[in-house]
């Protein structure tokens, strides 16, 4: 008996590992690049943009410091829904083409294991969600944040603290871009989505039991265990 509560406590103890294991697959999601473990697809939803110029949204992949052209993301069909109205306001539907669905939405596939990295084209510039990527490792997008919620122009000091954030939430991630290289005015709202990821599993994944009920098979054992001592104790005297 006592050795079966040593294999229970064993496969609890293991469950517990695989399901922490398998509910938090490592990724890195920011400033630093966009890297998961796992082959995973990003839903991408356009918020709105600011800017006069139009700007394209792409995705790359990086290599030994080089970003190479994966696939584009989003493209505005001008520069904004009405000249400089409303600090040059770029909508769905108007600055940039909805789908069939009547939303701006797009998807990429991410490779496990390779890094990539979103870059903002506009007037001919490009600048990138990797900072290291950038002239003089300038931030130029936020994650987890819209950027300025002030009029165009209005600077965001707390880009600092967005410099990265979870895909994985229910709502997905917010990213927002500087579009002028060297960070510009920094109000970071010049191109704003959101992205969601979801994790592409290589195989069906193996039932792992859940902890809760492994502890309880333990738990059991333990009280039946102590029973029987106690009867021997009292057969014994």
């Amino acid at each position: 008996m006592r050795s079966t509560l040593a294999l229970l406590l064993g496969f609890a103890s293991t469950a517990l590992s695989l399901n922490v294991a398998q509910s938090a697959s490592a990724f890195e999601f920011g400033t630093d690049g966009l890297l998961f473990g796992q082959d995973t697809r990003l839903d991408l939803t356009f918020n709105e943009s600011h800017g006069k110029y139009m700007s394209k949204l792409a995705l790359f992949s990086v290599d030994d410091g080089i970003a190479t052209w994966v696939q584009d993301l989003f493209a505005e069909v001008k520069g904004s829904d009405n000249s400089s109205a409303n600090g040059w306001l770029g909508t769905c539907g108007n600055t940039v083409l909805a789908g069939e669905n009547g939303l701006c939405t797009t998807s990429a596939l991410l490779s496990a294991g390779q890094a990539y990295t979103f870059g903002l084209t506009s007037s001919s510039t490009t600048v990138f969600s990797t900072s290291a990527l950038n002239l003089k490792n300038q931030q130029q997008a936020v994650f987890g944040s819209f950027g300025s919620e002030g009029t165009d122009g209005t600077r965001f000091d707390l880009a600092f603290d967005f410099q990265s954030s979870n895909p994985y939430t229910g709502d997905g991630s917010r990213v927002a871009f500087e579009d002028q290289a060297g960070a510009g005015d920094r109000d970071y709202q010049d191109f704003s989505f959101t992205a969601k990821a979801t994790t592409i599993p290589d195989e069906p994944a193996a039932d792992v039991p859940e902890p809760a009920s492994v502890l309880g098979l333990a738990v059991t054992a333990s009280v039946m265990l102590r029973r029987r001592d106690r009867g021997g104790d009292r057969h014994a005297s």
